[in-house]
């Protein structure tokens, strides 16, 4: 086996400073691996040349050749295995054929199995034809080269981009918890004061059992209490219960979820502190409501954050209305869609805000110590469900914010372009 000789040194490029490629050639004729060997190392490139298919594996072994020139018939190893083992090895390195026209089908298939750029016939008639295909060659690996460390950059981008949203999703759900945690506790300390207060009732009343024993009229009384009491219990468990499931959710696992169960579950938690408020809630969810795939609790923590930005526009009090609707469409009447309209009678955003709130601890709360994640977390979450999130708002006449999610994909008919239409928003009942 013959010792590879390079021709020239790698040379430099003055012009852009960076190193030019080698160029490994390797046929079975002499003459002709001498004649492209002169004209590329005339052209600066850094030329290797071998005479069969093994020797270009052990080269390739010591060193990278972007590019590649070779016969499709060599021996030990052929053309269609060795464009295999490079394209396994070097994903960029690019290749172009030496052949004869009667091997047309061998090209294609080594064209087929590895990183072939071109083919030329022998005996080649214009050198100049090939070197000028090298040089496009290597232009076609740069920017496969660099679309792919876009693609790698990317990737990341959208891994540390999905981490920065975890973390916001946690701090945004730490904030919530605070605010919630406000109300809950209003609430559960008149339960327990009302607890208390029949407890003391019974025990005196029960220390007078002998010398004043309970008539039929005290003894309704004190079943009515006891009801009471039971009631109070419950509520304070359910309060709890529903704190428990916002803090620590069991399932994390997507799946078909129905709105009204979520919202539901969002208002039993959040009436209290809307109640404190002086807020007065109504409500419309008639009608059947397909599911939609999602979180059960992060689509509860993306409600409750538009709940709770909904109370911050009321200060001093006033009306939340709540509406679920449906997308159909309008060919086969089938729901594509389901809509959440939370619409507050508080005193509007300006236009100039508008473009803003959605942005990451942008809010006009500053004196309430708000973060201003709520909004900015509740479309992220909606967004990785092909949902949105649609604001409707002027100063003077409130804001209507619309949450649409595509129904499970089980009960929908495929979302055609242009069929997922607007439709109004409930008017509001207690404007």
């Amino acid at each position: 086996m013959s010792q590879p000789v390079p021709l020239f040194d790698v040379t430099r490029n003055e012009d852009t400073a960076q190193t030019t490629p080698p160029v490994l050639i390797a046929d079975t004729d002499p003459v002709l691996r001498r004649v492209l060997a002169t004209v590329f190392s005339t052209a600066g490139y850094s030329v290797t040349c071998a005479e069969d298919g093994q020797e270009v594996l052990e080269l390739v072994q010591r060193q990278s050749f972007p590019l590649l020139i070779f016969s499709i018939d060599l021996p030990k190893v052929d053309g269609i295995r060795l464009t295999r083992a490079l394209a396994e090895r070097d994903t960029f390195a690019v290749c172009l054929l030496l052949a004869l026209p009667e091997q047309l089908d061998l090209v294609l298939e080594a064209a087929e199995n590895g990183n072939v750029y071109n083919h030329f016939w022998k005996p080649i008639r214009d050198v100049g034809d090939l070197a000028r295909a090298a040089a496009r060659a290597l232009e076609q690996r740069e920017l496969r080269r660099r679309n792919a460390y876009l693609l790698t950059e990317l990737r990341d981008a959208r891994s540390e981009l999905k981490a920065l949203h975890a973390r916001l999703e946690q701090l945004d759900r730490v904030n919530t918890l605070g605010q919630m945690t406000q109300a809950m506790t209003t609430d559960l300390e008149k339960s327990l004061a009302g607890l208390k207060a029949y407890a003391h009732y019974l025990r005196e009343r029960l220390e007078r059992q002998d010398t004043e024993p309970l008539n039929a009229r005290q003894m309704e009384r004190i079943q009515a209490y006891m009801q009471d009491m039971e009631s109070s219990i419950a509520r304070c468990h359910a309060s709890v219960q529903s704190m428990r499931d916002y803090v620590c959710p069991q399932d994390d696992t997507p799946g078909p979820v129905t709105v009204r169960t979520v919202l539901e579950d969002c208002l039993h938690l959040l009436t209290p502190g809307l109640q404190e408020q002086n807020i007065q809630i109504q409500v419309d969810f008639s009608g059947e409501i397909a599911p939609v795939l999602a979180h059960p609790h992060r689509l509860r923590q993306a409600l409750t954050n538009l709940i709770l930005n909904a109370r911050q526009a009321m200060p001093g009090g006033g009306t939340l209305l709540l509406a679920i609707t449906a997308l159909k469409d309008e060919f086969t009447g089938k729901e594509t869609a389901v809509q959440v309209h939370i619409t507050d009678t508080g005193t509007g955003i300006s236009a100039d805000v508008l473009p803003h709130i959605f942005e990451p601890f942008f809010t006009t709360h500053v004196s309430e110590k708000q973060l201003g994640l709520g909004l900015t977390v509740a479309r992220q979450i909606v967004e990785e469900w092909r949902g949105r999130i649609d604001v409707d708002s002027a100063p003077g006449r409130g804001t209507t914010v619309t949450l649409t999610l595509p129904v499970c994909a089980e009960v929908a008919v495929p979302v055609r372009s242009g069929l997922l239409q607007e439709q109004p928003a409930p008017s509001q009942k207690a404007a």
